[in-house]
């Protein structure tokens, strides 16, 4: 009867690891998306100006006034909605590292409390 083994203990400093791994995790899988996502609204905003620019020195070589104005409009429109766009984005991103920032910091506000108590129980044994 006395043969039954008691399950070792777990380290508390597992425990905090395996709490917040999880959330630290799936908040770097977030952030990679959010940054990716901004890459390519750099690759796309580089490409479509690049093409509205050759389009408006080609308007401007032949003398095309309405077509330099039409294209010089679309030029800002496209400044101005990739800017919203990365703003948002960049914004997102900030608030997601924030998330990820305040994790660390209770993770090792926890870990701190663990090695105190190990410290005390150990000075006391």
């Amino acid at each position: 009867m006395g043969d039954e083994e008691e399950p070792p203990p777990v380290d508390p400093l597992v425990v905090v690891e395996e709490k917040y791994a999880p959330l630290i995790a799936e908040k770097t899988v977030e952030r990679e998306a959010i940054a990716k996502t901004l890459e390519a609204l750099v690759e796309t905003f580089s490409a479509e100006l690049a093409q509205l620019s050759d389009e408006f020195q080609k308007a401007k070589s032949s003398g095309q006034t309405e077509q330099q104005v039409m294209l010089g409009e679309s030029i800002s429109k496209l400044q101005c909605s990739t800017t919203v766009k990365r703003d948002f984005r960049k914004q997102q991103l900030a608030d997601v590292d924030l998330i990820l920032e305040r994790f660390m910091m209770a993770k090792e506000r926890e870990i701190d409390k663990i090695k105190k108590e190990q410290e005390a129980a150990a000075a006391e044994e």
